[in-house]
C-alpha cells in the first residue's frame, strides 16, 4: 500500500472543536436529555444515527457539479462506493487504491467514500489514521464553524449523519453537541468533501473547554511521555 497519502489526521480537526468536545464531556446536563433517535433495527441511535434503508433518488444522466469544482460527475458516479468521488482532486495528494477503489470483492468499500479522498472524515465516522503521509500537498480550508447556542435545529437522520429538518424548526440544545452539514444535498446526497458543517455547542463551551484543554482543570492527568 502507498504510505505517503494519510497519516494521524487528528491534529487536523479544528483546535476549537476539539475544546468544545473536551467541555462537553466534563460538563453536566441542566435539561433533561432529548427523547432517543429513531433508528435502524438494533443499532442506537445516540450512538450512529444511521437511517433504515430507503430508495435514493434515480439517476436520469445528468452531469453534476458542485461549488469550486470544474468535475461532473453523474448522480450514479457521485455514489460509487468501489470509486471514491473526487470533486477536488487538486486539493489533496493522490489516493492509494484501497482509499480509492476498495477491495469490493471483500466487501470492503473505497475508504475515500465515507472519510472522503482528503482523509478528514464526517461527524459519523472520523478522519482517516494510521497511514503515515506528508500532509504538505493537502490545502486545507475552514470546514467546520462552531456556534455557541442554546438552541440547536430540530434535526432527522439522512444517510448516516443528522440533517436539520425543512421546517428550520429548533430545539434545546442542553449540554449537546449537534452538528450538522450546511447543506445536506452536496454533503449526503453528492459527498462533496468541502461541503461545510456547523457544530452547536452550549454557551461558554469554548473558554471551559480551553481552560480544560489547556490546564486540565481541576483534574490530574498522568504524563503518558507522549
Amino acid at each position: 500500500m502507498n504510505r505517503s497519502f494519510f497519516s494521524a489526521t487528528c491534529h487536523l480537526l479544528p483546535a476549537t472543536l476539539l475544546i468544545v468536545v473536551a467541555s462537553a464531556i466534563s460538563s453536566r446536563a441542566q435539561n433533561p436529555p432529548a427523547a432517543p433517535i429513531t433508528n435502524a433495527p438494533g443499532i442506537p441511535g445516540w450512538a450512529y444515527p444511521v437511517a433504515p434503508a430507503v430508495p435514493g433518488p434515480k439517476d436520469d444522466g445528468s452531469i453534476l457539479h458542485v461549488p469550486n469544482s470544474t468535475v461532473g460527475m453523474t448522480l450514479t458516479q457521485a455514489r460509487n462506493a468501489s470509486d471514491a468521488p473526487d470533486w477536488h482532486p487538486d486539493e489533496h495528494p493522490a489516493m492509494p487504491d484501497i482509499v480509492r477503489h476498495g477491495r469490493i470483492a471483500d466487501g470492503v468499500r473505497a475508504c475515500g467514500y465515507c472519510h472522503y479522498p482528503n482523509g478528514l472524515g464526517r461527524p459519523e465516522n472520523a478522519s482517516i489514521a494510521g497511514l503515515p503521509i506528508d500532509f504538505s500537498a493537502l490545502k486545507l480550508k475552514p470546514w467546520i464553524k462552531v456556534v455557541e447556542s442554546k438552541t440547536a435545529p430540530r434535526t432527522e437522520i439522512l444517510g448516516g449523519m443528522l440533517v436539520p429538518l425543512a421546517d428550520h424548526s429548533t430545539e434545546p440544545l442542553g449540554d449537546r453537541i449537534i452538528e450538522v452539514p450546511v447543506d445536506a444535498h452536496l454533503t449526503e446526497g453528492l459527498r462533496d468533501d468541502q461541503s461545510p458543517f456547523v457544530a452547536y455547542v452550549p454557551v461558554g463551551s469554548i473558554v471551559k473547554g480551553e481552560a480544560l484543554v489547556m490546564t486540565g482543570g481541576q483534574v490530574s492527568v498522568m504524563d503518558t511521555g507522549v
